[in-house]
């Protein structure tokens, strides 16, 4: 092995392992093991110098997992780090926000910053790439989510009787064909007693929600029943659900392929035996849906045709790093994708595109129970 192909190989090691210590407990350095493989493809650039007298701002936002701003005068330890892997910040500030100005600015790759961030209570997180520039009208704005080390769910926005009467649309998923009281008593114990099987529900059902076509049309409504059989093979997990939808789902995501806001997965039968299609949402660069079909398993759902399909919701954008960094692993070591993780990695991709993802949930600092003292 050269000396070239030995330090390519060192260094994908080093962000892989750095990955499988971190990455199901922060979003931190989700992005960063991309930026390995980039490396491994022969992608990188080499750095110039930064600009003589020229730099650049950033602002810097921190909420927590209500999506509220952590509280003023919280103590926030942030790391930026430049497109040469030079830390340029290292300390400690006051929350919740924080602007950034003298970072120096390169005009090239080295532009292209790593933010994290981290607080005690709370789990670190983190971003890449936030491109800096020179200009004072470009400042860049990142928005980041800390979710407590030790937490509760806040399931109060989505009780069947809270989703009924906001007239939601996840109401009637849920009730996938059973009478109200069937729904209501199966979807109450599944938040009591499998809450990360709940918060994928939701993060996936919101996801859908959310998700339109090139008609204006969200996708959840294609989506007419999750199979929620407890003895069924296809129940749903933490990190999927499957179900039954409408075949004019599958023609729909044709289209959006075509238009390039949508990936079609030639290879799903790898990972998903049994399944005729897949396709994955190219919108953001982490945390964007999968949908995979089973066309040959066929019923009819309320006079409507429909085909069985899994959904999930990926770590990564890059077909690549989703199987090497995420299905792999999990298939190693039995584990599966974190909803928590999910639910952060795709809200901090959503506000950096100008939307918001608000799952009726809420994920909240865990309340300490009061000891019971002792009889004299």
């Amino acid at each position: 092995m050269n000396k070239k192909s030995l330090k390519r190989t060192l260094v994908a090691t080093g962000i892989t392992g750095t990955l499988f210590l971190f990455a199901f407990n922060s979003s931190a350095l989700i992005t960063l093991a991309v930026a390995g493989l980039d490396y491994l493809r022969g992608r990188t650039t080499s750095v110039a110098p930064p600009h003589v007298n020229q730099t650049g701002s950033v602002v810097l936002n921190v909420f927590d997992g209500n999506r509220r701003l952590v509280p003023p005068g919280t103590k926030l330890l942030v790391r930026i780090i430049d497109g040469n892997q030079k830390f340029v910040v290292d300390r400690y500030y006051d929350g919740p926000s924080i602007r950034f100005d003298g970072l120096p600015f390169h005009d090239n790759f080295g532009d292209n910053y790593t933010i994290i961030v981290w607080a005690d209570g709370y789990k670190q997180a983190g971003f890449t790439p936030v491109k800096i520039s020179n200009k004072p009208e470009e400042t860049p704005t990142l928005d980041l989510m800390l979710l407590p080390s030790k937490y509760d769910v806040d399931f109060s926005e989505a009780s069947f009787s809270a989703l009924k009467a906001a007239n939601s649309p996840i109401y009637f998923l849920l009730l996938s064909g059973d009478t109200e009281t069937v729904a209501d008593a199966r979807w109450n114990a599944l938040m009591k007693n499998d809450p990360l099987t709940a918060l994928c529900i939701l993060n996936i059902s919101t996801t859908l929600s959310e998700s339109k076509l090139a008609s204006g049309s969200p996708l959840l409504p294609f989506v007419r029943r999750i199979i929620f059989d407890a003895k069924s093979p296809n129940k749903p997990t933490q990190s999927h659900f499957f179900g039954y939808a409408d075949k004019r789902l599958r023609e729909e995501l044709d289209s959006e392929v075509k238009r390039g806001t949508w990936h079609a997965d030639p290879g799903s039968f790898v990972f998903h035996p049994g399944s005729t299609s897949s396709f994955r949402e190219r919108r953001y660069g982490e945390a964007n849906m999968q949908v995979t079909f089973y066309e040959n398993d066929i019923v009819t759902v309320d006079g409507v045709v429909c085909v069985k399909v899994e959904i999930d919701i990926d770590y990564y954008r890059d077909p690549a790093a989703h199987a090497i960094l995420e299905v792999l692993p999990h298939l190693i070591t039995g584990g599966a994708s974190d909803p928590l993780t999910v639910y952060q990695l795709r809200w901090i991709a959503g506000r950096r595109s100008g939307s918001d993802f608000a799952p009726p949930y809420r994920i909240v600092p865990q309340q300490r129970k009061p000891v019971k003292k002792a009889r004299a």
